[in-house]
């Protein structure tokens, strides 16, 4: 596992929390690709650091359902659910549009402004090929859909069902494309907030949210192994 020896500890946050973050990123970047084992013993000897945090990075990590720990067995990386990521769409889709709503009476012209630097911040992610930055940014954009609904509960609930999603999101970034399309359907969004238009709002992001059956099917067809029907 030597590949983790890039792994450098910061001050803070926790230990186990850096390793979680790393871990995670990894899983989603496919860098641990689904059914993949993974060693407690290993990533602590390569990461220089003792088995306890390691170990509760695992237990987060399987909170999210990204790692299964199978008794005498050993830690697997899971494979991707086509189930679960399709719920987790349902679920999210319905919890931004119902935002729609409140967020087309409140936004101000100052959170547009906002909303539109994010974009800017995606255009360079796409500029330099960076998916990780991209999908980062992507995440800040939705995220601030429920800060201006002042729903942040809503968000800290999007974010416990995309993560069975992210790798879908994150591999559908490499496609040729898919980058542009993302940030040209953000901008036509904008533009409905600004008009305060919360039927076309609701449109666009259901459009937005919704290609995820072909966007699996385009990549199962690359990485048969990598999906689990259930």
């Amino acid at each position: 596992m030597s590949e983790f020896s890039d792994f450098t500890i910061a001050d803070r946050p926790a230990v186990s929390l850096q390793i979680y973050q790393y871990l995670k990123q990894a899983i989603i970047s496919c860098k641990l690709e689904p059914g993949r084992a993974i060693s407690e013993k290993e990533i602590a000897s390569s990461m220089d650091v003792s088995r306890q945090p390691v170990r509760e990075a695992f237990i987060q990590l399987a909170k999210c359902s990204l790692v299964r720990v199978y008794p005498q067995r050993g830690t697997y990386v899971t494979q991707i659910s086509i189930k679960s990521v399709l719920d987790g769409q349902l679920i999210r889709s319905s919890i931004e549009c119902a935002l729609m709503e409140r967020l087309t009476a409140l936004i101000s012209a100052e959170q547009l402004e906002n909303l539109t630097y994010l974009l800017s911040q995606q255009q360079h992610a796409i500029d330099t090929q960076n998916y990780q930055l991209f999908l980062h940014q992507d995440d800040a954009f939705h995220q601030q859909f429920a800060l201006i609904a002042d729903c942040p509960l809503a968000w800290e609930t999007i974010e416990t069902v995309k993560a069975v999603m992210d790798r879908v999101r994150y591999l559908d970034l490499t496609r040729e494309s898919t980058m542009e399309q993302v940030l040209s359907e953000h901008r036509a969004i904008i533009d409905a907030l600004a008009n305060r238009d919360v039927h076309q709002a609701k449109i666009l992001l259901k459009q937005h949210l919704s290609d995820f059956p072909q966007v699996i099917k385009s990549i199962q067809e690359r990485y048969p192994t990598w999906f689990a029907e259930q």
